[in-house]
Protein backbone atom coordinates (compact mmCIF):
# COMPACT_ATOMS: atom_id res chain seq x y z
CA UNK A 1 0.00 0.00 0.00
CA UNK A 2 3.15 2.44 1.19
CA UNK A 3 4.62 1.85 -2.54
CA UNK A 4 1.21 2.58 -4.02
CA UNK A 5 0.27 5.73 -2.14
CA UNK A 6 4.49 6.99 -3.13
CA UNK A 7 3.82 5.85 -6.61
CA UNK A 8 1.21 8.46 -6.93
CA UNK A 9 2.12 11.42 -5.08
CA UNK A 10 5.14 11.06 -7.41
CA UNK A 11 3.23 10.96 -10.26
CA UNK A 12 0.77 13.87 -8.96
CA UNK A 13 4.22 15.99 -8.59
CA UNK A 14 5.01 15.21 -11.85
CA UNK A 15 2.22 16.48 -13.62
CA UNK A 16 2.09 19.27 -11.52
CA UNK A 17 5.60 20.34 -12.85
CA UNK A 18 4.76 19.87 -15.98
CA UNK A 19 1.82 21.86 -16.48
CA UNK A 20 3.57 24.99 -14.13
CA UNK A 21 6.11 24.65 -17.11
CA UNK A 22 3.53 24.64 -19.65
CA UNK A 23 2.60 27.53 -18.58
CA UNK A 24 5.61 29.22 -18.10
CA UNK A 25 6.24 28.59 -21.55
CA UNK A 26 2.99 29.82 -22.75
CA UNK A 27 3.38 33.14 -21.04
CA UNK A 28 -0.24 32.09 -19.01
CA UNK A 29 0.48 31.81 -15.14
CA UNK A 30 -3.47 32.33 -14.20
CA UNK A 31 -4.71 31.23 -17.51
CA UNK A 32 -5.91 34.81 -18.42
CA UNK A 33 -5.54 36.73 -21.77
CA UNK A 34 -5.59 40.75 -21.97
CA UNK A 35 -7.17 42.45 -24.84
CA UNK A 36 -5.01 44.23 -27.10
CA UNK A 37 -5.91 45.91 -30.40
CA UNK A 38 -3.87 46.54 -33.46
CA UNK A 39 -5.44 49.89 -35.40
CA UNK A 40 -3.70 50.20 -38.73
CA UNK A 41 -4.31 53.60 -40.73
CA UNK A 42 -3.52 54.92 -44.51
CA UNK A 43 -0.39 57.60 -44.67
CA UNK A 44 0.78 59.83 -48.06
CA UNK A 45 3.34 62.64 -47.47
CA UNK A 46 2.66 62.54 -44.02
CA UNK A 47 -0.91 62.90 -43.55
CA UNK A 48 -4.03 60.32 -43.55
CA UNK A 49 -4.08 58.91 -47.06
CA UNK A 50 -7.79 59.77 -48.11
CA UNK A 51 -8.86 57.89 -51.56
CA UNK A 52 -9.35 59.75 -54.80
CA UNK A 53 -6.99 62.72 -53.29
CA UNK A 54 -3.70 63.44 -55.36
CA UNK A 55 -0.03 62.40 -53.91
CA UNK A 56 3.02 62.93 -54.70
CA UNK A 57 5.36 59.73 -54.89
CA UNK A 58 9.50 59.96 -54.35
CA UNK A 59 10.05 60.24 -58.37
CA UNK A 60 7.70 63.00 -58.25
CA UNK A 61 5.09 61.28 -60.02
CA UNK A 62 1.41 62.20 -58.68
CA UNK A 63 -1.15 59.66 -58.21
CA UNK A 64 -4.42 58.71 -56.68
CA UNK A 65 -5.42 55.49 -54.84
CA UNK A 66 -8.29 53.40 -55.14
CA UNK A 67 -7.74 50.30 -53.45
CA UNK A 68 -5.11 49.59 -50.47
CA UNK A 69 -4.94 46.18 -48.44
CA UNK A 70 -3.07 43.39 -47.52
CA UNK A 71 -2.86 40.27 -45.39
CA UNK A 72 -1.40 40.41 -41.75
CA UNK A 73 -1.10 36.75 -40.42
CA UNK A 74 1.51 35.28 -37.62
CA UNK A 75 1.21 37.64 -35.51
CA UNK A 76 4.05 37.77 -32.34
CA UNK A 77 4.70 39.58 -29.05
CA UNK A 78 8.28 39.75 -27.64
CA UNK A 79 8.12 39.72 -23.58
CA UNK A 80 10.29 42.74 -22.40
CA UNK A 81 11.32 41.04 -19.01
CA UNK A 82 11.97 37.22 -20.40
CA UNK A 83 12.65 37.79 -23.76
CA UNK A 84 9.38 35.16 -25.06
CA UNK A 85 7.60 35.31 -27.93
CA UNK A 86 4.13 34.87 -27.51
CA UNK A 87 2.10 33.99 -30.40
CA UNK A 88 -1.03 35.06 -31.24
CA UNK A 89 -3.99 33.37 -32.96
CA UNK A 90 -1.44 31.23 -35.05
CA UNK A 91 -3.69 29.94 -36.94
CA UNK A 92 -5.59 33.52 -37.30
CA UNK A 93 -5.60 35.21 -41.09
CA UNK A 94 -6.77 39.21 -41.22
CA UNK A 95 -7.28 41.35 -44.69
CA UNK A 96 -6.63 45.20 -43.60
CA UNK A 97 -8.45 46.36 -46.23
CA UNK A 98 -8.37 50.38 -46.41
CA UNK A 99 -11.66 51.05 -48.29
CA UNK A 100 -13.75 48.71 -45.10
CA UNK A 101 -13.07 50.67 -41.90
CA UNK A 102 -14.16 47.26 -40.46
CA UNK A 103 -11.44 45.79 -41.33
CA UNK A 104 -8.70 47.59 -40.10
CA UNK A 105 -8.68 47.23 -36.10
CA UNK A 106 -7.39 43.60 -35.38
CA UNK A 107 -8.67 42.71 -31.49
CA UNK A 108 -6.24 40.06 -30.22
CA UNK A 109 -5.43 38.80 -26.69
CA UNK A 110 -2.34 37.93 -25.21
CA UNK A 111 -1.23 36.95 -21.50
CA UNK A 112 -0.72 40.09 -19.08
CA UNK A 113 3.03 41.19 -19.79
CA UNK A 114 4.62 43.80 -21.31
CA UNK A 115 5.63 43.65 -24.55
CA UNK A 116 8.81 45.53 -25.90
CA UNK A 117 8.84 44.17 -30.17
CA UNK A 118 5.53 43.33 -32.15
CA UNK A 119 5.99 41.36 -35.28
CA UNK A 120 3.66 39.98 -37.96
CA UNK A 121 3.78 38.39 -41.54
CA UNK A 122 2.70 40.05 -44.49
CA UNK A 123 1.06 37.79 -46.64
CA UNK A 124 -0.65 33.70 -46.86
CA UNK A 125 2.13 30.66 -45.78
CA UNK A 126 2.29 28.27 -48.83
CA UNK A 127 -0.22 26.07 -46.63
CA UNK A 128 -3.24 28.27 -46.60
CA UNK A 129 -1.84 28.84 -50.87
CA UNK A 130 -2.94 25.39 -51.83
CA UNK A 131 -5.76 24.16 -48.48
CA UNK A 132 -8.72 24.78 -51.77
CA UNK A 133 -11.46 26.86 -50.69
CA UNK A 134 -11.13 28.96 -47.62
CA UNK A 135 -13.47 30.68 -46.05
CA UNK A 136 -13.69 34.25 -43.73
CA UNK A 137 -10.38 36.61 -44.83
CA UNK A 138 -9.20 33.94 -47.42
CA UNK A 139 -12.35 33.71 -49.29
CA UNK A 140 -11.66 34.32 -52.90
CA UNK A 141 -14.53 36.26 -52.70
CA UNK A 142 -12.67 39.14 -51.36
CA UNK A 143 -10.82 39.22 -54.25
CA UNK A 144 -7.16 38.59 -53.25
CA UNK A 145 -7.00 35.49 -54.82
CA UNK A 146 -5.73 34.18 -58.17
CA UNK A 147 -5.50 30.60 -58.91
CA UNK A 148 -5.11 27.53 -57.07
CA UNK A 149 -1.63 27.28 -58.75
CA UNK A 150 -0.66 31.01 -58.46
CA UNK A 151 -2.16 31.19 -54.72
CA UNK A 152 -2.99 34.58 -53.13
CA UNK A 153 -2.42 37.95 -53.71
CA UNK A 154 -0.31 38.78 -50.30
CA UNK A 155 -0.72 43.51 -50.60
CA UNK A 156 -2.80 45.09 -53.10
CA UNK A 157 -2.50 48.94 -54.30
CA UNK A 158 -4.40 50.67 -57.19
CA UNK A 159 -4.95 53.90 -58.02
CA UNK A 160 -4.69 56.17 -61.17
CA UNK A 161 -1.61 58.66 -62.37
CA UNK A 162 -0.76 60.69 -65.20
CA UNK A 163 2.08 58.94 -65.81
CA UNK A 164 0.70 55.61 -66.61
CA UNK A 165 0.33 54.36 -70.38
CA UNK A 166 -2.79 51.72 -69.60
CA UNK A 167 -6.10 52.59 -70.25
CA UNK A 168 -7.79 55.59 -67.68
CA UNK A 169 -4.06 55.84 -66.23
CA UNK A 170 -4.56 52.70 -63.69
CA UNK A 171 -1.88 51.58 -62.16
CA UNK A 172 -1.81 48.31 -60.51
CA UNK A 173 0.24 46.23 -58.41
CA UNK A 174 -1.40 42.86 -57.31
CA UNK A 175 1.75 41.20 -55.18
CA UNK A 176 2.18 37.59 -54.95
CA UNK A 177 3.42 34.59 -55.33
CA UNK A 178 4.67 31.47 -52.68
CA UNK A 179 7.03 29.09 -54.43
CA UNK A 180 10.59 29.34 -54.68
CA UNK A 181 12.60 32.55 -55.66
CA UNK A 182 9.09 34.15 -55.82
CA UNK A 183 8.11 33.94 -52.29
CA UNK A 184 6.78 37.73 -51.43
CA UNK A 185 5.74 36.55 -47.97
CA UNK A 186 7.33 38.84 -45.76
CA UNK A 187 7.99 39.17 -41.84
CA UNK A 188 7.52 42.78 -40.35
CA UNK A 189 9.63 43.52 -37.01
CA UNK A 190 8.47 46.66 -35.43
CA UNK A 191 9.67 48.36 -32.38
CA UNK A 192 7.39 51.25 -30.45
CA UNK A 193 8.32 55.11 -30.30
CA UNK A 194 10.12 56.54 -27.41
CA UNK A 195 10.52 53.37 -25.74
CA UNK A 196 6.85 52.80 -24.91
CA UNK A 197 5.91 49.02 -24.73
CA UNK A 198 2.48 47.04 -24.62
CA UNK A 199 1.50 47.23 -21.22
CA UNK A 200 -1.29 44.42 -20.00
CA UNK A 201 -0.45 43.94 -16.71
CA UNK A 202 -2.64 44.69 -13.67
CA UNK A 203 -5.72 44.63 -16.28
CA UNK A 204 -4.91 47.09 -18.68
CA UNK A 205 -6.41 46.83 -22.48
CA UNK A 206 -3.67 48.19 -25.49
CA UNK A 207 -4.00 49.78 -28.42
CA UNK A 208 -1.30 49.98 -30.85
CA UNK A 209 -1.91 52.60 -33.92
CA UNK A 210 0.04 51.07 -36.79
CA UNK A 211 0.99 53.41 -40.13
CA UNK A 212 1.17 52.21 -43.58
CA UNK A 213 3.13 54.98 -45.76
CA UNK A 214 1.49 54.06 -49.40
CA UNK A 215 4.86 55.81 -50.53
CA UNK A 216 7.43 53.24 -49.11
CA UNK A 217 5.70 50.95 -52.06
CA UNK A 218 8.22 53.33 -54.63
CA UNK A 219 11.08 53.27 -52.86
CA UNK A 220 13.55 51.77 -50.11
CA UNK A 221 15.81 48.92 -51.38
CA UNK A 222 14.15 49.40 -55.55
CA UNK A 223 13.16 52.12 -57.04
CA UNK A 224 9.57 51.41 -58.66
CA UNK A 225 8.08 54.53 -60.52
CA UNK A 226 5.03 54.25 -62.12
CA UNK A 227 6.02 55.60 -65.34
CA UNK A 228 8.16 52.24 -66.02
CA UNK A 229 6.24 49.61 -63.81
CA UNK A 230 2.53 50.69 -64.05
CA UNK A 231 1.20 46.95 -63.62
CA UNK A 232 2.59 44.05 -62.00
CA UNK A 233 0.20 41.30 -61.66
CA UNK A 234 1.95 37.74 -61.87
CA UNK A 235 4.74 36.35 -59.14
CA UNK A 236 8.54 37.33 -60.33
CA UNK A 237 11.15 39.72 -59.95
CA UNK A 238 8.98 43.01 -59.71
CA UNK A 239 6.80 41.54 -57.54
CA UNK A 240 9.62 40.35 -55.15
CA UNK A 241 11.03 43.93 -55.65
CA UNK A 242 7.78 46.20 -54.73
CA UNK A 243 7.12 43.14 -51.58
CA UNK A 244 10.69 44.36 -50.34
CA UNK A 245 9.92 48.10 -50.35
CA UNK A 246 6.49 47.80 -48.85
CA UNK A 247 8.05 45.53 -45.81
CA UNK A 248 9.16 48.72 -44.49
CA UNK A 249 5.58 50.46 -44.77
CA UNK A 250 4.46 50.15 -41.33
CA UNK A 251 5.70 52.08 -38.78
CA UNK A 252 4.29 52.47 -34.81
CA UNK A 253 2.84 55.93 -34.38
CA UNK A 254 1.10 55.02 -30.41
CA UNK A 255 0.70 52.83 -28.23
CA UNK A 256 -1.68 53.51 -25.44
CA UNK A 257 -2.35 51.35 -22.10
CA UNK A 258 -5.36 52.05 -19.84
Amino acid sequence: MSKVIILFISISALLTSFYSCQKEVDGTIDGTLQPIELRFRPVANGQRLEFGSTYTNTHNESFSVRAFKFYISSIDLVNESTGATYQVDRNQYYLVNFADSNSVVLKLKAPAAQYSTLAFTIGVDSLHNVSGAQTGALDPANGMFWTWNTGYIMAKLEGYSSVSNQPNQLFEYHIGGFKGDNNVVKKAYLSFPGGASIDTEDGKESAVTISADVNKWFTGPHQISIASNPVCMTPGPLAEAVADNYLRMFSVEQVINQ
